[in-house]
């Protein structure tokens, strides 16, 4: 259910060097919203940006709150960064197909989540959902260094093991978050789902994998305009040569329906 809401914001906590916590009070989308779900942000009424979209991090629907995670990369992302309690957005959302949910899947013994960099945030919301599941729970959390590691303490919290790995060696492991599951998969209880979000190269990479005793659903990243699928500015090349829109059939894709080879 797609909602169009005036979001307060409560909280903007910058979490790292140039990594923003954003919690905002939108009851009405935080009823609906679901793991893997994202919302398009209205920058400001007096900036000529476009709406932008972000994964939601998690939500409390109780206390009607959505949770953000910003990383400031241009100036549509600064001006979010700036913004201040009381301060009003406008926010649509949710929307996009999100995660399955591994309670559908009774015959799996292990849950494990991939991570790269920003691709962790979306992923909390999904550990957030799976805390009580009496099941194994690995998580995979990479960066290219241990600034851009986001949120390790909140998917402790929810019961997953955190491996963390970084290209730099300066936090966890000196490695990509690829070759620290590789270096774990013998030990993983099988059949296992595995979520992932991260950039391009590592999905491309795990799905080359081609892991057995394994399901494995992606959150794909890619710039949206309109995030209603009108555009078709997000569209991707599926497995089968036809186009996917990340915006309206995603983000979220079983991993061996996309062509990571194309672009």
């Amino acid at each position: 259910m797609k909602i169009n809401e005036k979001g307060i914001i409560l909280e903007n906590k910058k979490i790292s060097n140039n990594i923003h916590l954003l919690k905002i009070h939108a009851p009405k989308i935080s009823i609906f919203s679901h793991p893997g779900q994202f919302a398009m942000l209205k920058i400001n009424d007096n900036t000529p940006f476009l709406r932008r979209p972000f994964s939601f991090a998690w939500t409390n629907k109780e206390k009607g709150e959505i949770n953000f995670c910003i990383k400031v990369v241009g100036e549509g992302t600064k001006y979010l960064s700036r913004k201040k309690p009381k301060e009003v957005l406008d926010i649509t959302g949710p929307l996009g197909n999100g995660f399955p949910m591994v309670k559908d899947f009774l015959e799996f013994k292990s849950i494990v989540i991939l991570g790269g960099g920003m691709g962790a945030a979306p992923l909390v919301f999904l550990a957030k959902y799976c805390k009580d599941l009496k099941i194994e729970k690995i998580a995979f959390l990479g960066a290219k260094t241990k600034d851009e590691i986001i949120l390790s303490d909140v998917f402790e919290e929810t019961g997953f093991k955190v491996n963390i790995s970084t290209d730099d060696g300066s936090k966890g492991v000196k490695s990509s978050v690829l070759e620290s599951l590789v270096s774990k998969l013998d030990s993983i209880k099988k059949p296992f789902i595995l979520y992932a979000c991260g950039p391009k190269n590592m999905l491309k990479g795990l799905k080359k994998l081609n892991l057995k005793d394994c399901k494995i659903y992606a959150s794909l990243e890619e710039k949206m305009a309109c995030g209603i699928g009108a555009c078709l500015g997000c569209a991707v090349k599926t497995s089968e040569g036809s186009y996917k829109r990340v915006c309206r059939d995603g983000p979220v894709f079983n991993i061996n329906d996309i062509d990571f080879e194309e672009g």
